[in-house]
């Protein structure tokens, strides 16, 4: 049987049941061998028009096995195993909005760009680490 590294919030698990009206969530995943972090956002919902009758369906996304979209972190969860990282809800959101601002608001208090103990890369696809020591240092 393969391992689960659970979602937690505030301490306790979370699982579908607990999801209510909300949207999404913002979220922090550790590396707990490195303590290398990252911060993203998640839909529990996935939304899809059927090709068939042309309307818009709604499910429960993949969000309990979700480890981000961020390359060099799912290569570290392969090679270093889902019992090596601890993923944590940080904010419970009811809308998308909420979701990207405090995704955002959580990037830049932690200087995800500026840490080497981030994986983050950038934030909202316009902040890039690469960019930051030659725009963003000595303005």
């Amino acid at each position: 049987m393969e391992y689960v590294c659970k979602w937690l919030y505030q301490d306790n698990h979370f699982e579908s049941e607990d999801i209510e009206d909300y949207e999404g969530f913002v979220y922090l995943i550790t590396n707990n061998l490195t303590q290398r972090q990252y911060i993203g956002k998640k839909s529990f919902w996935q939304r899809r028009k059927d090709p068939k009758t042309k309307r818009r369906k709604t499910k429960e996304s993949d969000w309990k096995n979700y480890y981000s979209s961020c390359d060099p972190l799912i290569e570290d969860v392969k090679a270093s195993g889902k019992e090596n990282f601890t993923r944590e809800i940080l904010y419970l959101c009811k809308y998308k909005k909420a979701m990207s601002y405090y995704e955002l608001k959580e990037q830049f208090i932690r200087n995800v760009i500026e840490s080497d103990s981030f994986y983050n890369t950038n934030i909202s696809g316009k902040y890039y680490t690469r960019e930051y020591e030659k725009f963003y240092k000595n303005c």
